[in-house]
């Protein structure tokens, strides 16, 4: 029963990876997902611009963010039962975290989440011990939090993405690696730089924010999934189809109130935020349900390989995007449109699926997975 738990989290980790990069390619080109210059251009390009919406911005995050509750829970049952001292382990794979998604977010992609996994792990170590009930306790509770917070979000302004000025995006289009590196070290008002010291005071600020913040910005769907491997949901796919059943009538729901973004309703962004998390609960009920019905299928097998490389096939991923969209690299971005960068995003993703075939056939982890189960256990196994 045990491998299969695994595959399943694997695959359902494969799955999640997909949906971030389609996400990620779109900022790769856009610099942010800015509704008027990602809407824009042909029919086949605003249909891109609805589906990847509706379907795919937010919900993908969000059920990474699931199995990182998830994830956790297991990880530190198994520590105990094989009586690891699991707090220093989890400290020291937080801090791994936080080190690799800094180097990732100042040097490679400015869109990271890596340090937010880092620095909420601080907070969720409190609760490693704790029962399904304070789990979901807790998830309810941060969901009103958050759920208040999107309210307020409604009355700061008609734009929380706002487009990259015409200054950054001739810098991302045309720029060498230095420029855009300088201007991700730098708080745009009109492009004046601001004294280190300052940069650096903010950035201290920003990190205490972060910690203190961190379980609100990842929303309750990490407290769910803990309390979700606290009761074993999952260890054996067939025992819970009632669930989930349940998890995917999410979906539907989720998707009309994430269509309140589309329509500039009242209310946007509460329903567009509230709405993917329903949609990624539906997608984890109907990836379950295909799972206990077709799990002996290659393509759950292949998304269960790339899902064993996630960590390493996250950063493959941003460093392929910004060859493919950066001026130091092809310089495509903001040229191609939707449609065709979405074409490009499925590619390198089907790229990166046969390359963990290939991989996984002569080792067991990927390189990142490698480094950080050896830092986060301080073990020199092979």
């Amino acid at each position: 029963m045990k491998a299969e738990r695994i595959n399943f989290i694997d695959s359902l980790r494969g799955f999640a990876l997909f949906g971030v990069i389609i996400i990620n390619f779109a900022i790769f080109q856009y610099g942010e997902l800015a509704d008027e210059l990602f809407s824009a251009g042909s029919y086949v390009d605003q249909a891109t611009y609805v589906i990847i919406t509706l379907f795919f911005r937010d919900s993908f995050y969000a059920i990474f963010i699931f199995l990182l509750g998830y994830s956790f829970i297991k990880m530190t049952e198994s520590m105990q039962s094989g009586f690891i001292p699991f707090r220093m382990a989890i400290i020291r794979r937080a801090l791994a975290f936080i080190v690799v998604g800094c180097i990732h977010g100042m040097f490679i992609f400015g869109n990271d989440v890596l340090l937010l996994y880092g620095l909420a792990l601080f907070i969720y170590l409190a609760f490693a011990k704790s029962d399904v009930d304070t789990f979901f306790n807790w998830a309810t509770v941060i969901a009103i939090i958050t759920g208040i917070i999107f309210l307020i979000s409604n009355f700061m302004g008609d734009d929380i993405t706002p487009s990259p000025s015409e200054k950054e995006a001739a810098i991302y289009a045309n720029g060498s690696y230095a420029e855009i590196f300088e201007l991700r070290l730098t708080i745009v008002d009109e492009f004046q730089r601001i004294e280190f010291a300052s940069l650096f005071a903010i950035i201290i600020v920003a990190v205490i924010l972060f910690f203190v913040l961190s379980p609100l910005t990842l929303g309750p769907l990490a407290f769910l999934g803990m309390g979700y491997a606290r009761k074993r949901i999952f260890t054996d796919p067939q025992n819970d189809k009632a669930l989930y059943k349940k998890l995917a009538l999410m979906l539907p729901v989720g998707i009309v109130f994430k269509a309140f973004l589309i329509l500039h309703l009242p209310f946007q962004y509460f329903f567009f935020s509230v709405g993917a998390w329903l949609v990624a609960g539906g997608y984890i009920g109907i990836f379950a349900l295909l799972y206990t019905k077709y799990s002996e299928i290659r393509l759950f097998a292949w998304l269960a390989n790339i899902g064993r490389l996630s960590l390493s096939m996250y950063i493959m991923q941003s460093i392929i995007g910004v060859l493919i969209f950066y001026g130091f690299g092809l310089g495509l971005f903001g040229k191609l449109g939707p449609f065709a960068g979405c074409l490009i995003s499925i590619a390198v993703f089907l790229l990166q699926v046969w390359i963990s075939q290939i991989y996984l056939k002569k080792f067991q982890r990927g390189p990142l997975e490698w480094l950080l189960r050896k830092w986060t256990y301080l073990t020199l196994e092979k």
